[in-house]
């Protein structure tokens, strides 16, 4: 039943979104191959090579390229899906797509020209941290050099294009502001961090660069779109769809519990015993937030595409359902987080084993995820500061 539950809510939200179903049926058939993938992911600390090439022929790095580049095209509500069902498969892999796909939106914050060189062709694969951690310093030639060391580079082993987040001074400026560099690949050192006890596949490494001279025009800004459309307009897109990651590995969690405990239930009927009252109850609940998360989630994006294709659209209607969804996107990380500790306290002893089930990845996994900003209790703060009037007081908020 949990899963016809689900599917309703999918035929009710994309009910006309033919394409998503293309590529939830893609995944559905790579289903198998893709879950050794993750399992080999999470040993070999990235993704196999051979599961990238996949993801690749499959246009899953595609999701947010226009159809007429080539693309899938599809919203963000359904490149949200997409990521959750990869992720009822495994986090990591749902994780490096959800990064990789980030060419598709990149590519329409570049000048025509610049955009050409760095994204020549579909199914490139977009890597890197955009927070301002490092600098770029205009040199008045029409270059800038650009120094930092960046975190999380998830999939960054397998990236065609790698950035980092700086903060770029204008010539004999010392004032700043934040920019995206696209960076040389070949030139920047990639450091073999990341030795987690959650998301391990994803290679989430760190790297660096030191005076490196890039072309003034490889720099670009959130704020400042070259293309229209709520894919580059406002400057969230490449956050909307995150949300989706927790959702699937929820989904896939509270799936394995249920039909477990659907075994134990028949067995005892089967005796003429009656289930334990606290275990129905806790089916209930959980399936209850579930469903209540997803529909808050793909409510909230499709409401978005909706208020951002409108040209134009106020200044009200744009802060106010950007504030809503970066709130529902953090309840939904939070959120799935809790729905698996639950789901393993109802499992209770069988949960710690291997053998019964990868819910305790899939924990770790959410654990870890909740760590990145758009996860944090602190963006409770920003949004209620915007609710209340408060000016915006972050990069995305």
């Amino acid at each position: 039943m949990l899963q016809t539950m689900l599917q309703q809510q999918d035929d009710y939200f994309f009910a006309e979104e033919d394409r998503v179903w293309e590529v939830l049926e893609w995944v559905q058939e790579h289903r198998l191959e893709l879950q050794d993938h993750g399992v080999k992911a999470r040993q070999g600390g990235r993704l196999p090579d051979s599961c990238v090439e996949l993801l690749r022929t499959g246009g899953l790095f595609d999701l947010a390229l226009s159809t007429e580049q080539g693309g899938r095209g599809l919203t963000s509500a359904a490149q949200a899906r997409v990521l959750e069902e990869l992720g009822t498969i495994d986090g990591s892999l749902a994780w490096c797509v959800m990064i990789g796909m980030d060419s598709g939106i990149y590519r329409g914050f570049l000048p025509s020209s610049v955009s050409e060189e760095v994204f020549p062709t579909s199914g490139l694969i977009s890597a890197g941290w955009i927070h301002p951690q490092g600098t770029a310093v205009d040199l008045g030639n029409g270059t800038c050099q650009v120094n930092g060391r960046w975190q999380f580079g998830s999939g960054i082993d397998h990236a065609d294009v790698l950035l980092g987040g700086v903060r770029y001074f204008a010539h004999d400026s010392s004032e700043w502001t934040w920019r995206i560099a696209v960076l040389d690949k070949q030139s920047v050192k990639v450091e073999q961090t990341w030795d987690t006890w959650g998301l391990q596949g994803s290679g989430s490494q760190h790297y660096s660069a030191e005076g490196l001279i890039i072309p003034t025009e490889r720099t670009f800004s959130l704020h400042e779109p070259k293309l229209d459309g709520p894919m580059h307009r406002p400057h969230d897109a490449i956050l909307r769809k995150m949300a989706g990651i927790p959702l699937g590995v929820a989904v896939g969690g509270l799936s394995a519990v249920v039909a477990g405990v659907q075994k134990k239930v028949a067995a005892l009927l089967k005796e003429g015993e009656k289930p334990n009252d606290r275990v129905l109850h806790s089916i209930g609940n959980l399936t209850a937030d579930l469903l209540s998360l997803r529909a808050s989630v793909y409510s909230s994006l499709a409401t978005a595409w909706d208020v951002y294709q409108q040209n134009p659209h106020t200044q009200a209607d744009q802060g106010s359902i950007l504030v809503a969804s970066a709130a529902i996107r953090q309840r939904a990380f939070q959120g799935s987080r809790d729905l698996v500790m639950k789901a393993g306290d109802l499992l209770g002893a069988q949960a710690v084993y291997v053998a019964a089930g990868d819910l305790g990845a899939r924990l770790s996994d959410l654990h870890v995820m909740c760590q990145h900003a758009v996860a944090q209790q602190s963006l409770l703060e920003l949004a209620g500061n915007r609710i209340l009037g408060g000016k915006t007081a972050g990069p995305f908020l």
